[in-house]
């Protein structure tokens, strides 16, 4: 089973350093409409999304893997 990672910076560091440094990898994936706490990419070639937020503490970013196949759980009997 895949599993996400998170990255939490420091108050010091600001959200559009941590933006800049994702875009100049991934911009052409920006996904949706992105607010000024919330950003995401959808990276469908490596099959992954990245969330950036903002926090009190920091900005936050969160890598998660897409889903490649659905899994079917049936009821115990």
């Amino acid at each position: 089973m895949p599993y996400g990672l998170t990255a939490v910076y420091d108050k010091s560091v600001a959200i559009d350093d941590v933006e800049a440094s994702i875009n100049e990898h991934y911009s052409k994936w920006v996904y949706g409409k992105p607010t000024p706490t919330l950003k995401l990419w959808r990276i469908e070639p490596e099959k992954f999304v990245i969330q950036l937020s903002s926090h009190k503490s920091g900005p936050q970013v969160i890598y998660l893997p897409i889903a490649t196949k659905s899994v079917v759980r049936q009821r115990p009997q």
